[in-house]
């Protein structure tokens, strides 16, 4: 009898270790996941205007992912500093690089952000990033600027941006644009108006258009070869 019961006891335990055993769930550890790519890239190439400084500072974005968290950048990496300097902004997210000369210069940043990892949960991480910074010397990207009979290839020999002393109205004219060597024009756009009144208005290459007296011109060009966009603006 005494038996029996051992016996009946020893199932019973055997039976509720086997249930809590079933109910057992191994947890893998956590580990981060990859969140979209930080869109900082292996090479940049900028125009530098030595007779118009205010126009050398560029703006590179750190992250495009709204997933991301961006809790710091530091430079960590200059090869020559006096070809470019490094500033970064914590609330845009945004690397502001000042050209100081032409020439070239790699540039190393940390990057310390958070990512949700397979179990939904914020981790933080901290990559290394290398990008090349090209500091190319302006040239005007341009053989032949009119409009009308009127010739403005000249005020683009050292600056990109041509402001007018006093403004005219443009009624139906000719834009002439023939660019130098490697040199191609991607857009003309003409901007009117003030506020929340701006009008635009994409022009064509050789073609007749009207402007009031308050327009404004910006050209878009590029060069395959060096990578370099340029933008010429007739204010």
């Amino acid at each position: 009898m005494r038996k029996e019961k051992r016996t009946l006891r020893w199932i019973a335990c055997w039976l509720i270790a086997a249930l809590f055993a079933s109910l057992t769930v191994v947890i893998p550890a956590a580990k981060p996941v990859c969140a979209a790519d930080i869109s900082i890239k292996g090479n940049y190439n900028f125009a530098y205007y030595p007779k118009n400084k205010s126009m050398n500072t560029y703006e590179i974005e750190v992250s495009n992912s709204e997933e991301d968290e961006i809790e710091g950048v530091r430079l960590i990496g200059n090869t020559d500093p006096s070809v470019a300097s490094f500033t970064y902004d914590e609330w845009t997210h945004i690397i502001y690089m000042k050209l100081r000369k032409p020439g070239m210069t790699t540039m190393t940043v940390e990057i310390s952000r958070s990512v949700f990892d397979n179990e939904g949960v914020r981790v933080d991480i901290k990559e290394k990033r290398s990008f090349t910074v090209n500091s190319v010397q302006y040239r005007c990207p341009v053989k032949k600027l009119k409009i009308g009979k009127k010739s403005y290839k000249s005020k683009f020999k050292s600056s990109n941006t041509y402001k007018a002393k006093k403004h005219r109205k443009i009624k139906k004219q000719k834009l002439s644009i023939k660019p130098i060597k490697g040199w191609e024009v991607k857009s003309i756009l003409l901007e009117y108006g003030a506020g929340w009144g701006v009008n635009e208005k994409y022009l064509k290459n050789n073609k007749r258009f009207s402007s009031p007296k308050d327009g404004e011109i910006t050209i878009e060009m590029y060069n395959a070869e060096l990578g370099l966009t340029e933008y010429l603006y007739l204010r």
